[in-house]
């Protein structure tokens, strides 16, 4: 197994990033997620011969909403690699006063890439 199977990044909530019901857009958080697989494609493919990695497939689900102040906490954990595809679950926590919330659980797939096609990428799990 790799040593870099579980990725963890976190992010602050900042009043631009709120709507009028004061939590935060869903879009920013998918965004936060998306990044945060981005970072752990770039660490599980950092000897391979490929350039780099895109998503071709996401769901997320929402829980609850996360609110100016909090801590994100986003957790991503690779659960298969395929030949040319990485799949990672991702589980997304608020930390703030009187303990971690559950905000949104989300399964991304990224395809590795060398000179903008698909290449194998040759990550052992």
């Amino acid at each position: 197994m790799s040593d870099s199977r579980i990725h963890i990044n976190y992010s602050n909530v900042f009043p631009q990033d709120t709507n009028d019901r004061g939590t935060i857009f869903g879009g920013k958080l998918f965004s936060e997620i998306d990044l945060t697989v981005a970072q752990h494609c770039t660490i599980l493919l950092r000897n391979s011969e490929c350039e780099d990695a895109v998503t071709v497939s996401a769901n997320i689900t929402y829980h609850a909403g996360a609110v100016l102040g909090d801590v994100l906490v986003h957790e991503s954990v690779c659960v298969r690699a395929g030949i040319k595809s990485l799949k990672f679950l991702v589980e997304t926590y608020a930390l703030r006063k009187g303990g971690r919330v559950h905000i949104a659980s989300a399964e991304l797939v990224f395809v590795s890439r060398k000179n903008g096609k698909t290449h194998p990428h040759g990550v052992k799990l």
